[in-house]
């Protein structure tokens, strides 16, 4: 009656807008992006997002420096 349906992922791959990633893993077995597990279910009532889905993904490559943010520092010249 109301159209409230859960977000399914059809072979773990992501869809784009209706997830957040909360965490990611590495697997070699496994490509970049696969999500690993579903942290929290997203629903969508017809063509309208209600809640992504939280998803905890693969990510085997990780960046060699970290992202340093400088937010919030002063900087004086």
């Amino acid at each position: 009656q109301f159209e409230i349906t859960k977000i399914t992922f059809p072979d773990n791959r992501l869809i784009s807008g209706l997830y957040k990633v909360v965490g990611t893993e590495p697997d070699a077995d496994k490509p970049d992006d696969t999500i690993l597990s579903i942290v929290k279910n997203g629903y969508t009532h017809g063509a309208e997002l209600i809640r992504e889905a939280e998803v905890i993904v693969v990510k085997n490559h990780q960046d060699d420096q970290p992202i340093i943010s400088d937010a919030g520092l002063n900087h004086s010249i």
